[in-house]
């Protein structure tokens, strides 16, 4: 056998040591770790304050099942504030937790680029190497070259080992590349979840804000005495009881109307959000309401900066368009198939009883923030009181909201 094709042999060998018998290039990183372990420490204190919270949940439970006196409702304000501190400290971890684990996916996600890289760079001189000996053994020269068909079979098993080394170092290259396409999708749903609980924590924080606020209105309004707080109670009541009342005896008056004039409202039949965000902070009927003493909530409350434009979540006619001063501000518009929309505590109306709205129509602007006009007694933070009544009773809005 001659020298050049014992080089070539040695050269065969040498890259199928490297490259057939070496596994894939890897990088460590022991930052990884140090921050996964951070993790799960973090999530074993988030799991702890959990089991906390639900202990005060319980208290409250127990709590709006007795009577309504004012020891009682502070008592579950305090326990609803303790709750929401542990909430507001819970989210903060898990805030911190998805920025170490969206640092750990970064991390993760640039060493195995670097891995790919490298290891891409030493494929592409394998594959230059591997060219270079085909170009110089075709198979009729490795026939000619070779003193025995024995040697011949032997190159040539051996050139194609190479290339099936090379075809599985290329197959582990593509399994990086889909790994790397899978951590880039987690890393972005890791954002998004990240964004929801910044969130979750601005209205946590509004919400404990609004029951120290309803504490301290309690407190100074009855200065300590029960009977100052149940005349309190009373007034608020005949308050809300009135304004329904009056929203009733509107709706079946537009009704009436539209009925004699045999209108028809034309509309999409789907309701849109009346303001921009979707955050809701107190639901229908919520047992956390913090004036559940006073009445079931009968809308459902969605965060809205003071002067936020209020849109017609459909088509409808304006039935009432009350201005109470700085009392309790309101608009009822009627549409199809016996559905009113009331949205409450806004600080401008836009529009006038008889109106016609389109869907999306700017109505007025929303309030809300306790002393301003609009707002009326029984608020403690700016949002957007958003009823929905079918057939005069109120329902649970998000079932129209989409």
């Amino acid at each position: 056998m001659n020298i050049k094709i014992q080089r070539n042999k040695k050269l065969l060998a040498i890259l199928l040591i490297a490259f057939v018998f070496f596994p894939i290039v890897k990088i460590k990183s022991e930052t990884v770790d140090e921050l996964n372990q951070k993790i799960s420490e973090q999530k074993r204190v988030i799991e702890e304050l959990n089991t906390q919270q639900q202990k005060y949940q319980s208290t409250i439970k127990q709590k709006q099942q007795e009577a309504k006196s004012l020891n009682n409702q502070i008592s579950i304000l305090d326990n609803k504030i303790a709750s929401k501190t542990l909430g507001v400290q819970t989210t903060k971890l898990q805030i911190d937790n998805m920025d170490m684990e969206i640092k750990a996916i970064q991390m993760e996600i640039e060493k195995k680029e670097k891995e790919i890289n490298l290891n891409k760079e030493n494929l592409k001189n394998s594959l230059q190497e591997l060219n270079k000996q085909e170009q110089s053994n075709s198979i009729l020269k490795i026939l000619l070259l070779n003193d025995s068909v024995g040697d011949f079979f032997d190159e040539l098993t051996q050139l194609k080992s190479l290339e099936s080394g090379l075809q599985k170092k290329v197959d582990e290259l593509q399994g990086l590349k889909t790994w790397l396409e899978d951590k880039n999708k987690s890393l972005e749903n890791s954002k998004s979840e990240l964004v929801k609980l910044q969130e979750q924590l601005e209205g946590e924080q509004l919400g404990l804000k609004e029951d120290q606020d309803v504490k301290f209105m309690y407190l100074s309004r009855a200065q300590n005495d029960e009977k100052k707080f149940q005349k309190l109670l009373t007034e608020l009541k005949k308050e809300q009881q009135q304004a329904n009342s009056m929203i009733s005896q509107y709706e079946a008056k537009a009704r009436k109307l539209l009925s004699q004039k045999q209108g028809q409202i034309q509309d999409s039949g789907n309701f849109i959000w009346p303001v921009p965000s979707k955050y809701v902070t107190a639901y229908f009927h919520d047992p956390d309401y913090p004036f559940r003493a006073i009445m079931e909530h009968p809308a459902v409350d969605i965060r809205a900066s003071q002067g936020t434009p209020v849109k017609a979540s459909a088509s409808g006619y304006v039935a009432i368009a009350k201005d109470n001063g700085m009392g309790y501000n309101y608009i009822l518009l009627v549409h199809n198939n016996g559905i009113s929309t009331v949205y409450g505590h806004i600080s401008k109306i836009y529009v006038k009883t008889g109106d016609f709205v389109l869907q999306g129509d700017t109505i007025g602007l929303s309030g809300g923030m306790p002393g301003t006009p609009g707002a009326g007694r029984m608020t403690t933070a700016p949002h957007l009181h958003f009823e929905v009544r079918a057939n005069g009773v109120s329902v649970n809005p998000l079932n129209y909201l989409k």
